[in-house]
């Protein structure tokens, strides 16, 4: 039977021992430090935990804030940048702007409102964008109204530059004063156009008088 030397055989036990004890010390080590890490995270203030994530949450909160203020601006600037149609309605052919308004208790020679009433003079701009020939009738297609719904009508009154009846081309405008009777009483006018034919259309405006 063949047999080691007894030096050999030490060597081979002294190697077998060390190599225990080291992967025994490594173990060791390496338990102790993940042991070290939990309990280092274990006793850290929650406060840190804060102070990290609050700031991030407002820093998001803030983005989203500064995000609407900006398109809030956009939106502003390109309401300001409307041209002069932007009162238009989708469904109606024309545009009508109140220049002005304004009372005259007076009238002009024979023509005079009679006691307890005042004309009431709108100075009006009608624009036709249809891309027809629009038929023009103030004395028809045109009226007041007041806070109280009460109706008025066209008065005869020889006023300077009226708004004369007639056709208006396409992309042409025209301009002129419209009178109305109306008792000294009534308050917060209502100027309307209605047109029906061949065009159809609905437009108020209110007054401000001055």
């Amino acid at each position: 039977m063949h047999r080691f030397p007894d030096n050999a055989i030490r060597t081979r036990l002294q190697r077998t021992i060390f190599c225990k004890v080291t992967t025994w010390d490594l173990y060791n080590e390496t338990t102790h430090k993940k042991q070290t890490r939990n309990a280092q995270l274990r006793h850290t203030p929650q406060s840190w935990h804060l102070h990290v994530r609050f700031p991030l949450a407002a820093l998001m909160i803030g983005l989203w804030f500064g995000l609407g203020i900006f398109t809030g601006i956009l939106l502003l600037y390109a309401h300001q940048q409307t041209p002069e149609y932007k009162h238009r309605q989708p469904a109606h052919y024309i545009d009508v702007d109140v220049e002005s308004a304004s009372l005259d208790p007076n009238g002009i020679g024979p023509f005079t409102p009679g006691t307890g009433y005042t004309y009431v003079i709108v100075q009006v701009e009608v624009e036709n964008y249809s891309g027809e020939l629009m038929h023009l009738a103030p004395v028809l297609q045109t009226y007041l109204t007041d806070d109280a719904g009460n109706r008025y009508e066209m008065a005869p009154d020889p006023i300077p530059n009226p708004l004369m009846a007639g056709p208006v081309a396409n992309n042409t405008k025209r301009e002129g004063a419209l009178t109305y009777n109306v008792p000294t009483s009534a308050h917060n006018f209502t100027f309307h156009f209605d047109i029906d034919s061949p065009l159809k259309a609905r437009i108020s405006r209110p007054l401000t008088l001055q």
